[in-house]
């Protein structure tokens, strides 16, 4: 059995969960909308349904919804950073960002000694080319299509986005026991 959610709203009451613990408004937005890209995306174990293990840390202390984390090693094309027993969602944005400028640095770097344009721009036409022809491959047994990495979650999300989103009902009777624990209405 489960229960059908639109996204939006699951993405206001998670959003509303996670400040009801004095998370920024910005690191709230960033840990719901991972958990519920997650599950838009068909990747249940990482979304909602995580919700409770969050809350339950926040108010044991295990996880510290206020921390910060901070740099401790940094060089030209790698660092170190500490999260402090921060939300995993902060600390990985605050590390992910610093880590494709430095990708992008040491890219250009690259492109500079290779002097190389025209390849790149052959590398994405070959692209196209090659899912055109996979897409044409002869059908297995019982299938009429071929998919290509990413596309099934990608025709989810867009169905969910129209029809709404299922989630077991134990999740559902979870987050609505959060819900009611902090005080925020789950209409979802």
């Amino acid at each position: 059995m489960s229960c059908i959610v639109n996204d939006q709203k699951l993405l206001q009451f998670t959003n509303n969960v996670f400040q009801s613990f004095s998370v920024s408004e910005a690191d709230a937005q960033s840990c719901a909308d991972n958990f519920v890209t997650a599950d838009m995306r068909s990747i249940p174990s990482h979304g909602v349904a995580r919700l409770q293990r969050y809350v339950d840390g926040m108010k044991d202390g295990v996880i510290l919804p206020l921390a910060g984390p901070e740099v401790v090693l940094d060089s030209a094309s790698n660092a170190t950073e500490y999260g402090h027993a921060g939300l995993g969602q902060v600390v990985g944005s605050f590390s992910t960002k610093p880590a494709i400028e430095k990708a992008k640095k040491s890219e250009s770097r690259h492109r500079r000694r290779a002097q190389q344009q025209p390849l790149r721009h052959c590398r994405l036409l070959f692209a196209d080319d090659f899912i055109d022809r996979l897409k044409n491959l002869q059908k297995a047994d019982g299938q009429n299509r071929v998919f290509i990495h990413g596309e099934k979650e990608y025709e989810k999300y867009e169905q969910y986005k129209k029809e709404g989103m299922p989630l077991q009902d134990k999740v559902c009777a979870s987050l609505k026991a959060i819900g009611e624990e902090r005080g925020i209405s789950f209409k979802l």
